[in-house]
């Protein structure tokens, strides 16, 4: 092989490689880190909603349905929007199990947003009893390190 070829040949290998780099960077980007930033922030938003909509939660209605149904609507779109996030994140578990406590296990994240729904269903009853045991059971799932 000539000198030429061989710095010809290196150039490309490099460019080729790089721009290869850089494709797999983005994707792990886009359908992977993106999604899971979404997912961290839904925690939160779950999280602030428990303590925003307390009083909806745990006092029995008195008058005020129209804070309640806010409440219950909330929860439900809670609910299912942590059922939507983890069914985007391509391999959930891998991740879950990667990422040694940060993300919560998809089992988990399933009991979590049934208590949501539980919550979002008793919010017009007059016994909320059971709330306090689904917001203490969201809040030790939802609370990863």
């Amino acid at each position: 092989m000539s000198e030429p070829f061989k710095i010809v040949l290196t150039s490309a290998l490099t460019v080729i490689g790089g721009l290869l780099i850089f494709v797999i960077g983005q994707i792990i980007t886009k359908f992977v880190l993106e999604p899971l930033q979404e997912f961290k922030k839904l925690l939160g938003k779950t999280s602030y909603s428990l303590v925003y909509f307390a009083g909806e939660i745990h006092t029995p209605v008195e008058g005020d349905t129209e804070k309640c149904r806010i409440a219950s609507d909330e929860f439900r779109k809670l609910s299912s929007s942590i059922n939507s996030c983890v069914e985007s994140i391509p391999f959930y578990d891998f991740w879950s199990w990667l990422s040694r406590g940060f993300i919560p296990p998809r089992h988990a994240t399933s009991e979590a947003a049934g208590a949501l729904i539980g919550i979002s269903n008793a919010v017009f009853h007059r016994d909320r009893s059971n709330n306090q045991t689904r917001e203490a059971t969201i809040k030790r799932i939802l609370s990863t390190n």
